[in-house]
């Protein structure tokens, strides 16, 4: 049976419009709301107190206090230790990689230019060198090293994976 999406306009780009529009609330920057290909509909949020709060840096200041080596390590220990955990002890899962890593400024405050950076990871599930569709794990790594889950988005509400 086809599945109805409504699109909205947002920022001159079409986009998914959704039932619970706001997945992130007002204490939160909102790294993105999206479908991902399996089409489930993922966010992620980060508190403001929680970036305000991590270890600042600037790109003029030189290299960041966290290497892009150490945040892959990072993200596929966490990933194998905790979101695929007993898929991985079962056998399902026995492939994990990286897939994007990029440093990404967001708003330290709502109403602010001000600006904390972090590193937004994707890890991928990848079966017979094809990935899983679905079966990713997207975290924000802060630069004193938090780590922040992208969670799956059902009806009115967050779902989070652990």
């Amino acid at each position: 049976m086809p599945r109805l999406v409504t699109m909205a306009l947002v920022g001159g780009l079409l986009t998914p419009a959704f039932a619970n529009a706001f997945p992130c609330d007002g204490s939160e920057y909102q790294v993105y709301d999206r479908l991902d290909g399996a089409g489930n509909r993922k966010a992620l949020c980060i508190s403001y107190v929680k970036l305000q709060q991590a270890r600042r840096w600037l790109p003029e200041t030189g290299e960041p206090p966290v290497s892009a080596a150490r945040v892959i390590d990072i993200a596929l220990t966490f990933s194998r230790r905790h979101t695929f955990a007993d898929a991985i002890a079962s056998g399902a899962v026995q492939n994990l990689r990286l897939h994007s890593i990029q440093l990404t400024p967001a708003k330290c405050k709502d109403e602010s230019d001000e600006e904390c950076y972090f590193y937004l990871v994707e890890i991928w599930q990848y079966e017979d060198g094809q990935p899983v569709l679905g079966g990713g794990e997207d975290l924000a790594i802060l630069m004193d090293r938090t780590i922040i889950q992208g969670v799956h988005v059902g009806g009115n509400e967050l779902r989070r994976r652990r």
